[in-house]
């Protein structure tokens, strides 16, 4: 093989390993560019799910407070009746 075949073989080598480089950080900017867009997906996701677990607190707090006024209406009602009751029974004797 002459010296001239050898160098067209190098510079063809080389060009080869540019192009397989540039290629390969192409590919690694592309990766980086689609992992961001993911993260920001994943963090409107979270913001989402923090939104919807904050209304939900909220609407968990309002129906226990609702329902403890519920249930001491109720209790107040019972006692009445049972007012009643005692005072029925006190005048049948």
């Amino acid at each position: 093989m002459t010296s001239e075949k050898r160098q067209q073989i190098s510079v063809v080598a080389n060009w080869f390993q540019v192009a397989t480089m540039v290629i390969g950080f192409g590919g690694t900017v592309y990766a980086l560019g689609a992992k961001g867009e993911q993260l920001e997906a994943a963090r409107r996701d979270m913001d989402k799910l923090a939104a919807t677990v904050a209304d939900l607190a909220r609407t968990q707090t309002a129906s226990a407070a609702t329902n403890a006024a519920t249930v001491r209406g109720l209790e107040d009602i019972q006692r009445r009746l049972d007012a009643i009751e005692r005072r029925i029974e006190r005048s049948d004797r």
